[in-house]
């Protein structure tokens, strides 16, 4: 789907040739134009053009079976696919492919019951055509079928068009800092610029930088270094963001690239450099390292292995050269692939995708412990659904708090392919922030006090005289209602003893909490999560007080902030 390692021969021969500048025509239902696009594997404009077909000609099957694999084979709607393949199925006569066809749409779909009972029926019509395959979808499903029994509880976040394009973004990788995320893309515009065969571009690497909590910058190269005309796909970053892996075409084969930065605060990338030691004739797809730069861990499609892509690990010698290669075994490998390995910044916690374990489909995403008693990796398990789908699903990456990952996927409402989310595991605590500050008034507020304070001492003193001197009773209670009057106003400029801080949740518009300063220091303290916020303050003596404020995770989080309301008194 993402990759296309002959997608300049098919430029030349289909786009350039056939398109002039590769801008495709307005769909007309043009019929040769529609085989073209199939064949060519540009199934996103063979759906256009087969569509308008079928409406022209609902009947007609091969239009109808083009349509159905068109749209199973395209990052559209899926769905489509379903009813255009059964029309195709409940024909007196059918090729006894559309059977296996049909089975894969239902399984996308979710429908795993349907596609067990189609691919079985497959089987029987085709006398056991492809059984090793077909036996791998049904095991699909059924993984599928327990996966989505216990779903995990996470929320997703799609990044905005800022960072996400109509093109596959996929492949996204976070410093455990979160303070920028870096992906391939195949979107218009890439360094090639040049049209593939499925109607997006060369991919590339792109990366975007977090500008608050919710806010990402536009997302551009990583590095003029690492773009050229030829595909490049990132693979691979260190969790302190030092070290970036990606992967690039030499005729035809993957080899592995990185680039260092030299010190931390460093702005760019610099030249990348092959992994000497590494790269081999065969294969070398993708890598991670740990924040050192010592230990390598990538996958590898080299003879000695267990079947398909293997997952090996190196260790950087004295000398800096990497030592030999040593694969990760059966508990890790499969006699299919393992791809796409990531692991943490302590080295302890590896991610990686399969193909051959306990998937729901094409790839599905794995983790692992390593064990020091043992000096492995404990047997992977899959991170669940709806992590994973049944299309591919490549990597994810945590961030340092656990709370939150990115990854990436085709769902409902994308911008038009795979896109780049951020990850919210909900039963992890978010980190909180601790806000505290003084309760404060203005300097002009003693002037009101010390003149207020000073009538209720002259009238305490002026009442206490007249009692002695067996003053007039009417007298005394007169005064004693205004000495009433002047304490209750001292009361009204008690910063402290009357004040509730309110503080309500700005999405919600519900009260998130009531706090009550110190009465003897006017200190408060409030623990709030992840969030915007208004801080309220009502209090007759004074004026409303509100502010906004924003509390920020990601690379903005502030374990502490400190916050002094300053408070103004009302004027007489």
């Amino acid at each position: 789907m993402l990759r296309g390692l002959f997608s300049t021969i098919i430029l030349v021969l289909l786009t350039v040739h056939v398109f002039g500048q590769g801008d495709f025509p307005e769909p007309m239902g043009d019929k040769k134009l529609a085989k073209d696009y199939f064949n060519s594997g540009n199934y996103k404009m063979a759906m256009k053009e087969y569509d308008i077909l079928v409406n022209k000609k609902p009947k007609n099957v091969d239009y109808n079976y083009h349509l159905g694999i068109s749209a199973l084979r395209s990052n559209v709607d899926k769905s489509k696919a379903i009813k255009h393949l059964e029309f195709v199925a409940q024909q007196d006569k059918y090729d006894v492919d559309v059977l296996f066809q049909l089975g894969l749409a239902y399984h996308v779909n979710y429908r795993f019951d349907d596609a067990i009972k189609m691919f079985n029926k497959y089987l029987d019509e085709s006398k056991g055509k492809d059984s090793l395959i077909v036996d791998l979808q049904i095991n699909y499903c059924l993984n599928g079928k327990e996966l989505v029994k216990y779903p995990v509880d996470v929320t997703f976040e799609k990044l905005d068009d800022k960072v996400n394009s109509e093109y596959a973004d996929w492949g996204p990788y976070v410093s455990d800092e979160e303070d920028f995320v870096a992906f391939s893309t195949k979107r218009k515009g890439t360094s090639g610029n040049l049209m593939d065969y499925d109607g997006s571009y060369t991919s590339d690497i792109y990366y975007s930088k977090t500008k608050s909590s919710d806010n990402w910058s536009r997302a551009r190269a990583l590095s003029n270094m690492m773009s050229t005309e030829m595909p490049e796909e990132i693979v691979g970053i260190s969790r302190n963001g030092m070290h970036v892996i990606y992967n690039a075409d030499d005729f035809g084969m993957k080899n592995l690239m990185m680039s260092s930065k030299p010190k931390e605060r460093s702005r760019s990338f610099p030249a990348p450099f092959p992994l000497e030691g590494i790269n081999t004739a065969s294969n070398e797809f993708a890598g991670t390292v740990t924040n050192d730069a010592d230990i390598l861990i990538f996958s590898s499609d080299r003879e000695g292995g267990y079947g398909g892509l293997d997952l090996y690990m190196a260790r950087k010698l004295p000398d800096g050269n990497w030592g030999k290669a040593i694969n990760l075994g059966p508990e890790i490998n499969s006699p299919a692939d393992e791809n796409y390995p990531n692991i943490s910044g302590n080295g302890k916690v590896l991610y990686f995708a399969s193909n051959g374990r306990k998937s729901m489909g094409g790839y599905d995403i794995f983790k692992t412990t390593f064990d020091e008693w043992t000096n492995r990796f404990n047997a992977p398990k899959n991170i669940g659904y709806p992590l994973n789908t049944t299309m591919d699903d490549y990597n994810i990456c945590f961030t340092a708090s656990g709370r939150n990952a990115y990854i990436s996927q085709f769902r409902r409402g994308s911008y038009g392919d795979y896109d780049i989310y951020r990850l919210t595991f909900n039963e992890v605590l978010p980190q909180f922030t601790v806000l505290r500050g003084l309760i404060l008034t203005d300097s002009t507020l003693s002037i009101f006090t010390d003149s207020l304070t000073n009538h209720t001492k002259r009238l305490e003193a002026h009442i206490s005289k007249m009692i002695q001197d067996q003053a007039d009773s009417l007298a005394i209670d007169s005064l004693r209602k205004e000495l009433s009057k002047t304490v209750r106003q001292l009361d009204l400029y008690d910063p402290v003893t009357l004040n509730d801080i309110k503080v309500i949740d700005r999405e919600t518009g519900n009260v998130f909490g009531k706090y009550k300063p110190n009465e003897k220091t006017g200190r408060y303290i409030i623990i709030l999560p992840p969030g915007s916020y208004e801080l309220k303050i009502k209090n007759e003596g004074f004026e409303d007080y509100s502010k906004n404020l924003l509390i920020q995770d990601k690379s903005y989080y502030k374990p502490e902030i400190e916050e002094n309301i300053h408070l103004v008194p009302k004027a007489n």
